[in-house]
């Protein structure tokens, strides 16, 4: 057996779907042009002789599977939706899947310049990330309404109650079912509220405008932190990252039920839908 730590990347990713496959392509592909080895292990797969001399775990399904085989070896994560996981994962840093507030509060003041009342719906959201975004509202002196949703057991009384003059529902967090994001959905359209969504899958379901990501360059973003940690492992952690890109994705059959015309000179990769 070779001896341990080896010289490698062990590269785990929690599932097989696109959005893992391009961002471990990527990621495998940048980390072989900086000269660093790598090789693929699957979740469940991981046993006694896998000893590498850094993680990357793709997934918190892949943080959890890796801090529960090595709570000790430095770990990269990708994929995930919560800086608390890399919190009780140490050492470890990451790439985070939430884009800045600022990022989507730049899109939501270009698409909807007259709101004046945010209402921002929010279901297991980061308490630092809540209280940013809550600055940029009343930073730009508009009125900010705090909605929290109890999921999963779904408060759908909440969603009858949105203010009357709320002007955009601003969607925040990461445990939102299926059931009740087409409720929270169905209830802004209903009300003729532009929704602010978390990913394509909710502009593909009915939000106005979200911000997707760039898998490919997700991984090459990962690869460079891989990297920089890498010369020195025994140092303390980078900072945790957002998204060096974000890929705009607008509804244009809400945009039309809501009366707003489509802003010209868009990035040339924004997605139109439908």
């Amino acid at each position: 057996m070779a001896a341990c730590p080896q010289e490698e990347v062990a590269v785990v990713p929690a599932h097989d779907r696109p959005p893992y496959l391009e961002t471990t392509g990527a990621l495998m592909a940048a980390l072989a042009q900086q000269g660093i080895a790598a090789h693929i292990h699957p979740p469940e797969a991981l046993q006694n002789g896998v000893c590498p001399k850094l993680w990357a775990a793709l997934g918190s399904r892949a943080v959890t599977a890796v801090r529960r085989y090595d709570a000790h070896t430095p770990l990269v994560a990708g994929l995930i939706l919560d800086r608390r996981l890399l919190q009780t994962s140490q050492p470890a840093t990451g790439v985070l899947l939430p884009h800045p507030p600022q990022r989507l509060w730049h899109w939501l003041r270009l698409l909807f310049p007259t709101a004046r009342h945010i209402v921002l719906l929010h279901a297991d959201s980061d308490p630092a990330r809540l209280a940013a975004i809550a600055r940029l509202v009343r930073q730009a002196r508009l009125r900010l309404t705090l909605l929290a949703l109890e999921v999963p057991q779904g408060n759908f009384a909440r969603l009858q109650s949105l203010p009357a003059d709320a002007d955009v529902l601003w969607i925040d967090g990461q445990a939102f079912t299926p059931d009740i994001a087409r409720a929270i959905l169905m209830a802004a359209y209903r009300r003729r509220i532009p929704a602010v969504g978390l990913s394509r899958q909710w502009v593909e379901a009915g939000a106005a405008f979200a911000l997707d990501w760039d898998y490919r360059d997700l991984g090459a973003q990962i690869a460079a932190l891989i990297a920089r940690w890498w010369r020195t492992p025994q140092s303390d952690p980078p900072v945790p990252q957002p998204p060096r890109r974000a890929i705009l994705v607008l509804n244009r059959e809400v945009l039309h039920h809501l009366g707003r015309r489509i802003p010209k000179n868009l990035p040339p990769e924004t997605v139109l839908l439908p």
